[in-house]
């Protein structure tokens, strides 16, 4: 017999009606962690633009791991389906596995995911957004990206030129840099991709 059920035979024998209730005190209240505010910060600004949240698995793929062929590979053992034997390093295929899924709706398309990442031997949280749309193209996610870092820090960023990666045209795509540090890649994706 354990203290609870002691406990227990004493107030059955007293009756629970004649037990005075008692107010609980809490000893701490939770605050969010900065990577939460941050993203909860990011993803209400990306709405606010029109865009629609996703979410995707973090085991991913080899097909969609392709994307980014500089980074390591972490393969699972034996995986139930080649769909999921792979964590992901990148989120922007898991995107485009989006607007495939989607083709028959109306456009434009507006995407973003803020989720993990493994990059080498460490877990990272990355924001990729996406449009998918007949008429725009670079310019207009630019115009997006330049109104969510100026929301989210106020501080200016560049573009320079990206041409190691075959998934964009060549002269739209380009490495995002704040303060001279790399953040990020943009670009319009390459036909290639898109079949």
């Amino acid at each position: 017999m354990g203290m609870v059920d002691i406990a227990e035979d004493v107030a059955k024998s007293i009756g629970y009606n004649k037990i005075p209730e008692l107010e609980i005190g809490l000893k701490s209240f939770g605050t969010p962690e900065k990577v939460v505010e941050k993203t909860d910060r990011i993803s209400e600004i990306l709405v606010g633009m029109g865009f629609q949240e996703t979410m995707s698995f973090f085991i991913t793929s080899a097909k969609a791991n392709l994307e980014n062929p500089q980074s390591n590979e972490f393969k699972i053992i034996n995986p139930k389906s080649l769909d999921f034997s792979e964590i992901r390093r990148i989120l922007y295929p898991e995107l485009l596995s989006f607007f495939e899924r989607n083709l028959r709706r109306s456009y434009p398309q507006r995407i973003f995911e803020i989720g993990r990442v493994l990059i080498e031997d460490r877990e990272e949280i990355h924001l990729s957004f996406a449009i998918c749309d007949s008429k725009n193209g670079f310019s207009l996610i630019r115009g997006y990206l330049e109104s969510l870092i100026k929301s989210i820090s106020g501080k200016k960023f560049l573009i320079s030129e990206y041409e190691t990666n075959s998934s964009f045209i060549s002269g739209r795509a380009g490495e995002i840099l704040i303060n001279e540090k790399n953040v990020g890649i943009i670009g319009e994706l390459h036909p290639s991709m898109l079949q």
